[in-house]
């Protein structure tokens, strides 16, 4: 029983915040690829000089602290689900909702949507 809600409460959380996980995956990638470009970049036997050296680990920083505060500021809507399955389901009516929705989108057709 336990197992199963476990199981429930991660595919909830994939389900809800799938793009800010991928992002995230992405943004790791990104930091470990930026480190090994520097790496090669950075390498004493190239012998450049201090003010290449300093450049470069200046735009190396401001890379990798842009990644980090790109990844914090995407974790704010992060979504932690109470009640997997009803958020699932949620998820799901929303996407595929009725057409009698769509219809409303053209203000156009419905100018007056208050209620007499």
């Amino acid at each position: 029983m336990w197992n199963l809600f476990k199981i429930a409460t991660l595919v909830a959380l994939w389900v809800t915040n799938r793009s800010l996980i991928i992002r995230t995956l992405f943004l790791i990638i990104l930091f470990f690829v930026t480190q090994l470009l520097f790496d090669k970049l950075l390498n004493p036997a190239l012998e450049y000089t201090t003010s290449y050296y300093r450049a470069m680990t200046t735009i190396y920083v401001i890379l990798q602290i842009s990644y980090l505060l790109i990844a914090i500021w995407g974790f704010r809507k992060f979504i932690f689900p109470k009640d997997p399955e009803k958020i699932i389901s949620a998820k799901k009516s929303f996407e595929s909702k009725p057409d009698k929705f769509e219809k409303f989108k053209d203000i156009k057709k419905y100018p007056d949507l208050n209620p007499k």
